[in-house]
């Protein structure tokens, strides 16, 4: 393990009256060496999810064998949480290979992963479906590829959980990375050209956006250039799409782990009111420990302690309260109905101190981005309802925003796409969306898996 240098780019200690990290934020502390990632089946599984979209496809299957082959380094870099103190987080980044000698200029793509509970299953570890398509991003598309780990996740050595869809806990993290990534560069083989991107989908698109509005509106990140951002699919309207999962008693959620991440995360965030605390929020079914020898053995906090995946920690809600591991569950029923009916029910809602921690939260209302954003939803959306993405560009419009807005809607042969695979969609389109707009031609990716290996060496 090599120790890398730091990249100041304008960023700062410290802000505030919070207290000064022994490194400063943006640091790259740890190098990894380099290693090879072999993905030969990820087109059969993005055509298999997609339906065959030959667009979307194409956009990551370009250029032969070398999209068999992707060079990455693991990272650990310096930053902030919410609260200001020092944190170590980690992360990948993926390089692209090219035919001719370096240094060649290339753009930087920060791509930030969706949802995840299990703290293995991230970029870091060379793990994820998402990992897999930022690999190949690199190679196929002629990009430097930056994916964090995000708090709570990878090497973040505190035993705090993942701050799900919490913005000012998931920005520092993003931008932080950035000039860790750039610092880890050789620069005997690429030099980052200045363009610079940030992109993600569902809850990677949540984070994205609310690392633009931190780099625009925090003097911390002055340093910091967006050329453009992909925010895709995520909760912007963050307070009302997590209501309607949580109070909607008809309609089946597929993922009901998120609603335990999310409880679980924000008591975390705010534990001096007690109004997240799992003792008031959570079915109490879902707390009372088991030893059956039966998979559902334990009880809900030791299911999210990061061990398990999102699939098996749904599996285990599943079975233990509806007795069937596959059983279809709304959103409700993992949640005290007592404490759905005081903190979301219509006759208070928003001015329940629940409502207004959540609204806290959105990226609706007090902002316009300043530089070209790609946004993507579906009309089918069962996690995500498209009318939350409307809301922002509503909202955006009113507030008078003036630069390049793109909608693509998740689509497939006129039907909309369910929220897994729209987000394959939306990530091919946004890859492509960037390098179709600043990438010259004789910029692609080139070199098969040997020389790619050779880079690795």
């Amino acid at each position: 393990m090599m120790t890398g240098p730091a990249v100041p780019l304008g960023f700062a200690a410290s802000g505030g009256s919070a207290p000064a990290p022994r490194i400063g934020k943006g640091t790259l502390v740890s190098l990894y060496p380099k290693e090879g990632t072999d993905f030969p089946g990820l087109r059969k599984i993005c055509r298999s999810l997609i339906g065959g979209s030959g667009d979307a496809v194409g956009a990551l299957d370009a250029q032969g064998p070398s999209t068999r082959w992707a060079v990455s380094q693991g990272i650990q870099y310096a930053s902030t949480d919410e609260r200001g103190e020092a944190r170590l987080y980690s992360g990948r980044v993926f390089l692209p290979t090219f035919w001719r000698k370096g240094p060649v200029p290339v753009p930087m793509v920060v791509f930030v992963h969706g949802a995840e509970l299990q703290r293995r299953e991230v970029p870091f570890f060379n793990r994820g479906s998402e990992t897999m398509i930022g690999a190949m991003a690199a190679n196929a598309c002629g990009f430097v590829v930056a994916m964090p780990d995000l708090p709570g996740l990878g090497l973040d050595p505190s035993p705090r959980p993942h701050p799900f869809c919490h913005a000012k806990a998931l920005a520092p993290s993003v931008l932080d990375m950035i000039p860790a990534a750039l610092a880890s560069l050789d620069p005997a083989q690429l030099k980052w050209n200045g363009k610079l991107f940030i992109m993600g989908y569902s809850a990677g698109g949540f984070a994205a956006m609310a690392a633009v509005r931190e780099a625009q509106g925090n003097p911390l990140y002055r340093g910091i250039h967006l050329t453009a951002s992909a925010c895709m699919g995520g909760p912007f309207h963050f307070s009302e799409a997590i209501r309607r999962i949580l109070t909607d008693p008809v309609t089946p959620f597929s993922r009901p782990y998120l609603q335990t991440q999310l409880i679980h995360a924000f008591h975390d965030l705010y534990p001096e009111q007690g109004l997240f605390s799992p003792e008031r929020a959570f079915n109490a079914s879902l707390l009372q420990p088991r030893q059956s020898g039966a998979l559902d053995d334990g009880h809900l906090l030791q299911w999210l302690d990061g061990s398990l995946n999102g699939d098996a920690v749904n599996a285990r809600i599943r079975l233990r309260l509806r007795g069937d591991p596959e059983a279809a569950l709304c959103g409700p029923e993992v949640l005290d109905p007592e404490w759905v009916a005081t903190n979301l029910g219509a006759e208070a809602w928003p001015d329940t101190p629940v409502g207004r921690i959540l609204r806290q939260n959105d990226l609706v209302g007090g902002w316009v981005p300043r530089s070209p954003m790609l946004l993507a939803a579906s009309p089918t959306d069962e996690c995500v309802a498209g009318v939350n993405t409307a809301t922002v560009l509503m909202e955006w419009a009113r507030e008078g925003c003036r630069t390049e807005l793109e909608l693509i809607p998740l689509t497939w042969r006129g039907a909309g796409l369910d929220h897994l695979r729209g987000g394959i969609l939306a990530l091919a389109k946004a890859f492509w969306w960037i390098r179709r707009g600043t990438w010259p031609a004789f910029g692609v990716a080139e070199g098969g898996p040997d020389e790619a290996k050779d880079r690795a060496s």
